[in-house]
């Protein structure tokens, strides 16, 4: 108790100086410290919980942009700094800081090597939400393929600053219809929550569902669309199911003959994987850069990495300025693609070389692969880009003049956008009726 009320009495002597001495905090966290220099980590960091002002003091950004721990008091084992953010998750003044995906790649880091049954329900319910998260691609034009030449020296921007407006291989692209798309690759969290397994070879909550072929996928995207109450996109043949199976054990003979006809439905707005086009637009995100959201790899790309097993966390590199993850190596993406057999590869994975994790590199298997460095990340056609709505009322007025005010409702609802999450009880109570 005499810890706390040291700790308290910091807190208040910071808060009068704060506004007359912005650097008051600077030399009064010193005498901080030094009341718990006796405390161990443990009771240190779960008192600091209760108190979001004084916790932001102790983390801060990496050079990829992302929320990292930099006191030394959270450098204490890795099964302590779990239920540390376990009781972060408890604690209802830190839900907004959460809910705001700021701490996703701290949450992802850590709970890389959890498995999901071994998980408490808050925690399944968080890791899931962030899985989930989705960023809306507006329409627009770019210019596909090869964009510039590739340098092999390292440190060095991998286009070397040479940019051409339309070179040889290239093509232009429109996006006519906005998209919706999640910005993570599919976590093995999601995965096991929507299809009850989990096929990884490299397990971990946070670590992108691999060892996936497209069958998996699509019937992956179907599962997940009719959970949000969407019009599932795949019409999938009767048998398609009992075809997977024939696939695990080789026999890849029924799948392939319908791989084309499946890939190219176009029924319904459920989720689905994303055509090749569609992919690298999304990838590019209205650049020319050669990588994903830069032009040095290192800062947006796990590749290079042949020694290790399996994919690591999503989102420990930078985003590309569409909030997109992982577009650049780490795991190869399943794609829609308008060739014969219907399917095609990208994006590179944490084993790739350098010139492999180019938005522009595209792998075309011959048969159905269920391989270590395959994943995918869903994407679906929105009617409409969701409007930021300011208020309760601007929404009511424009939801009574919808045709189909259900779908203006479930747009909005899996938006990820503040009025989301600040009117998500009424959103949903429309839904029921």
């Amino acid at each position: 108790m005499e810890t706390i009320r040291a700790f308290d009495d910091h807190r208040e002597r910071w808060k009068e100086r704060r506004g007359r001495e912005p650097k008051a905090w600077d030399a009064l966290r010193k005498e901080f410290h030094s009341i718990f220099r006796d405390r161990t980590a443990e009771e240190y960091m779960f008192l600091l919980a209760d108190y979001p002002d004084i916790l932001t003091s102790f983390l801060s950004r990496n050079h990829y942009g992302n929320i990292t721990f930099k006191h030394k008091a959270l450098s204490f084992r890795k099964n302590t700094r779990r239920d540390f953010l376990a009781h972060l998750l408890e604690t209802p003044r830190l839900h907004s800081y959460i809910q705001s995906s700021e701490l996703d790649s701290l949450f992802f880091k850590e709970y890389a090597d959890a498995i999901f049954s071994e998980l408490g329900d808050i925690e399944k319910r968080a890791l899931l939400a962030m899985s989930l998260r989705s960023t809306d691609i507006e329409t627009g034009d770019a210019i596909l393929g090869q964009t510039a030449e590739i340098s092999n020296r390292e440190g060095t921007p991998a286009s070397a600053g040479v940019r051409f407006s339309a070179p040889s291989g290239c093509y232009f692209y429109r996006q006519s219809t906005p998209l919706r798309a999640f910005r993570y690759p599919v976590t093995q969290t999601l995965f096991h929550d929507i299809m009850g397994y989990n096929p990884s070879l490299k397990v971990g909550c946070t670590r992108p569902v691999h060892n996936v072929g497209w069958g998996v996928a699509v019937l992956f995207c179907n599962r997940l669309s009719i959970r949000h109450g969407l019009k599932p996109y795949y019409e999938l043949p009767d048998r398609f199911e009992e075809w997977l199976l024939e696939a695990e054990i080789g026999d890849y003979t029924s799948l392939e003959a319908v791989s084309g006809r499946v890939m190219q439905a176009s029924s319904g707005l459920g989720f689905r994987l994303p055509f090749e086009e569609e992919w690298e637009y999304m990838a590019r995100a209205g650049t020319e850069n050669i990588f994903s959201g830069s032009d040095f790899p290192e800062r947006v790309a796990i590749f290079g990495k042949k020694s290790v097993l399996g994919p690591f966390p999503v989102a420990q590199r930078k985003k590309n300025a569409f909030s997109l993850h992982d577009m650049s190596g780490n795991i190869q993406e399943w794609c829609a693609s308008r060739s014969v057999n219907g399917f095609a590869l990208r994006g590179g994975d944490w084993s790739s070389k350098k010139m492999d994790v180019c938005v522009h590199v595209h792998r075309r298997p011959t048969k159905y692969l269920r391989e270590k460095h395959l994943g995918f990340r869903p994407v679906r056609t929105v009617s409409s880009p969701v409007q930021r709505f300011r208020d309760w009322k601007g929404f009511m007025a424009l939801w009574k003049r919808a045709e189909d005010p259900t779908t203006l409702v479930r747009e909005v609802l899996y938006s990820n956008t503040n009025f989301a999450t600040r009117y998500k009880r009424r959103l949903e109570r429309l839904m029921e009726h």
